[in-house]
């Protein structure tokens, strides 16, 4: 699966950049027999000052693989283990590094915007990326054949670049939507995993998620394994 992403990058980046951040899957999602994709936003370089040259060689995946940090990848590892291993909070609320690696591992993680940027996202920014890149964005989507993507504040985005219409959103919850596409499985909205919520409130909001796209036939109640609370 690397080699193809490779190949992917080094297109992309020959028509596009000088250079980019790599993404993609972690080492042992291709043996997952559910498959999750998180759409985030951009990585973070601090300070951004000429991103594309400090950040040409590094490669997210090996980021993730060797565990990352607990800013953000905390709590899409405790989202991971209810949706794969029916982790209940109290299984997760304290993430080791060791746990956090195991769980990365299992997962892909797809940033809108190749390109870093800082702390705060300018959305406006991201958009313009990833609908420059749209074309990019489905084939490396293609890639994983996901089961689920779990856009994290890119949903409206992501149905932008995945050429959909408002129009077969199912909503859940007061301000998230899901909907299925043809060919990626299931997209639906989630918060972002640094928004301000608790990550408790956050926990019990994906559980409400998984919950909701299982009423709404979105996905097989058998097709992984989160069944607690």
């Amino acid at each position: 699966m690397r080699e193809i992403e490779n190949a992917l990058f080094d297109r992309w980046v020959d028509h596009r950049y000088p250079g980019f951040l790599k993404d993609g899957a972690g080492k042992d999602f291709a043996s997952q027999s559910f498959r999750i994709v998180y759409l985030l936003k951009e990585a973070v370089c601090e300070p951004a000052t000429d991103p594309l040259i400090r950040f040409k060689w590094w490669d997210y995946r090996d980021f993730m693989n060797g565990g990352g940090q607990a800013a953000t990848w905390n709590n899409l590892s405790r989202w991971t283990a209810h949706l794969l291993d029916g982790a209940s909070y109290g299984d997760v609320a304290d993430m080791r590094k060791e746990q956090r690696t195991r769980l990365q591992r299992r997962i892909a993680a797809v940033n809108l915007k190749k390109i870093p940027g800082t702390s705060t996202s300018d959305m406006s920014e991201i958009e313009h990326f990833a609908l420059e890149d749209a074309q990019f964005l489905r084939e490396q989507l293609s890639i994983y054949r996901p089961d689920l993507i779990v856009a994290c504040g890119t949903f409206e985005i992501a149905e932008r670049v995945l050429n959909l219409t408002p129009a077969d959103r199912v909503k859940w919850g007061e301000r998230h939507f899901h909907r299925r596409h043809p060919d990626f499985g299931v997209l639906t909205s989630f918060w972002h995993p640094q928004s301000r919520l608790s990550k408790k409130k956050l926990f019990r909001s994906f559980t409400e998620m998984v919950a909701a796209l299982k009423a709404d036939g979105m996905l097989m109640a058998n097709s992984f394994s989160s069944d607690a609370a």
